[in-house]
C-alpha cells in the first residue's frame, strides 16, 4: 500500500495515511489523463464566446453607395447580415 504524508496548516508533517491498492496502485495512462486534463479546460474556457447582432454592430449611417447609379440592388446597412462584418440577425 502506498503512504502519503498528512501536514497541517502551518505545513509541518503529522502523519501518514495508507491509501487503497485497488484505487491508488493502479498504473496511470497517461494518454487518458492527458484527454481528460484537456478536456477539463476546454470546458472551463466554454461560455465566454460572443457573436454581435445587428444593433451591436458598429457602423450604419448613409448608405453605402447610391441607389440610381450603381446596376446592383439597393445597398442596406453595413450592420445587416448579407455585409461582410455584419451582426447576426437573431
Amino acid at each position: 500500500m502506498p503512504k502519503v504524508a498528512v501536514y497541517n496548516t502551518q505545513g509541518e508533517q503529522v502523519g501518514e495515511i495508507d491509501l487503497k491498492d485497488e484505487i491508488f496502485g493502479a498504473p496511470v495512462n497517461e494518454a487518458v489523463l492527458h484527454e481528460v486534463m484537456v478536456m477539463y479546460r476546454a470546458n472551463r474556457r466554454r461560455g465566454t464566446h460572443d457573436t454581435k447582432t445587428r444593433a451591436e454592430v458598429a457602423g450604419g449611417g448613409p448608405e453605402p453607395r447610391g441607389a440610381k447609379g450603381p446596376p446592383r440592388g439597393r445597398g442596406r446597412r453595413n450592420p445587416a447580415p448579407t455585409w461582410r462584418g455584419g451582426g447576426l440577425p437573431f
